[in-house]
């Protein structure tokens, strides 16, 4: 299954991106994540883990 979502975001790219690469700390600013972790660097074709506060205990989550 995948999922796809598009907003507009009024900040540079680099801190955009500097939020995402720092996937143990999603939770802080993302209310709907309990915890999340990547196995190594914030890269494409790593494999990662999200809690989100509703659905599955833990899924995972594929860096493209």
């Amino acid at each position: 299954m995948q999922f796809e979502e598009q907003i507009a975001i009024l900040a540079p790219a680099e801190k955009v991106f500097s939020l995402y690469a720092d996937v143990a700390h999603w939770s802080s600013w993302d209310h709907d994540v309990i915890n999340s972790s990547i196995d190594g660097n914030f890269s494409s074709g790593k494999i990662g883990t999200l809690q989100a506060s509703k659905g599955q205990k833990k899924t995972k989550i594929f860096f493209h």
